[in-house]
């Protein structure tokens, strides 16, 4: 595809594949998306389904992600099944698949590893060249049934421009929770921020349940995200709790905490340690290195961190000048500062 083609905004994407000869746009509600496809040419209309696909750890082969998967049809128009993925956390989820239009073809394709257990097919219909698909698709991380009433409440019908305007609306309606002043490229900056800031947690209960989140991450949260949390989503934090452990610690566990709390200064509870190291260990390390190189190093010289990937960080950050552009090799973790 042709980068200039996307269109992308809170709760919507569009792009046209010009390989696939197609146009795509995507509308989602909390739980539910809706997908207008549309074809172009002369070819017969199909649709490739991978259920192998999707995010991955870097250090695990995609081959791996999928732990089992459960597909079948239902009905002419429905798909729906189970899977059992692998990447930062084990997960299991359950999934419906709807169309505007019967399903007159299932092409199942080889597995391309021995490892894989996600299938991958081609889907017929019966469509027109030149025709165009509606899909509805959603999400439960308890079952097929909690999918279904989740597609229903959320996307009932096929009304693909009411869910985009109601996605708008909803985002519109939390970023508007903080007014900002500045020029049109600080507010992009900072409502951008906003943005991501609630994207997660990700609520996993169903339609009509209590809040469930998940996909926290307070290693890197507990600093600025949480603390904003509670200034304009105060309603939200209380179920942040929610799917935490319950079970008490035992008391020798309880007893080591209460004595390393005393043992500490009050500033060490607060967070990391400087960026660049511990001042202790920079001076032995550099005492280290004039002993062993003939240097002359002080600790205040000395960036002391934990690989090469923060070093590297550092060094860049020490040469690099306004207007520099250097290539970053993802994913990478950036160093706290």
């Amino acid at each position: 595809y042709r980068k200039e083609t996307q269109t992308a905004e809170p709760g919507y994407y569009a792009v046209t594949l010009d390989d696939n000869h197609a146009s795509v746009k995507i509308a989602v509600t909390q739980r539910a998306a809706i997908y207008e496809i549309g074809y172009q040419g002369s070819a017969t209309p199909s649709l490739f389904v991978d259920l192998q696909h999707g995010m991955q750890n870097w250090w695990r082969s995609p081959a791996e992600r999928v732990l089992s998967c459960d597909v079948r049809q239902e009905g002419a128009d429905t798909i729906s099944g189970t899977l059992r993925t692998s990447m930062w956390i084990t997960r299991t989820f359950a999934f419906t698949l709807k169309f505007d239009h019967p399903i007159t073809a299932w092409t199942d394709l080889p597995f391309r590893d021995k490892r894989e257990k996600g299938r991958r097919f081609v889907l017929g219909f019966d469509l027109p060249a030149g025709g165009t698909l509606k899909a509805k698709f959603s999400i439960s991380a308890t079952d097929e049934a909690g999918a279904k009433r989740n597609l229903a409440a959320e996307i009932p019908g096929w009304d693909f421009a009411k869910v985009r305007a109601d996605a708008r609306a909803a985002w519109n309606k939390t970023l508007s929770k903080v007014s900002a002043e500045g020029d049109a490229k600080q507010l992009m900056t900072f409502y951008t921020s906003l943005y991501h800031l609630f994207i997660q947690p990700n609520d996993l209960a169903d339609v009509g349940e209590r809040p469930f989140y998940s996909t926290f991450s307070y290693w890197d949260t507990f600093r600025a995200a949480h603390p904003l949390y509670t200034l304009v989503a105060p309603e939200r934090v209380d179920d942040f709790s929610i799917g935490n452990p319950s079970v008490p610690a035992p008391e020798s566990v309880r007893e080591t905490i209460h004595a390393l709390l005393d043992s500490v200064e009050p500033l060490a509870l607060h967070g990391y340690p400087p960026a660049p190291g511990d001042m202790g260990a920079r001076q032995s390390l550099a005492e280290d290195l004039n002993r062993r190189f003939g240097t002359d190093y002080d600790g205040s010289e000395l960036y002391l961190t934990c690989g090469a990937a923060a070093s590297l960080s550092c060094v860049l950050s020490a040469l690099a000048c306004e207007g520099d552009e250097f290539v970053v090799i993802t994913p990478c973790f950036p160093e706290y500062t």
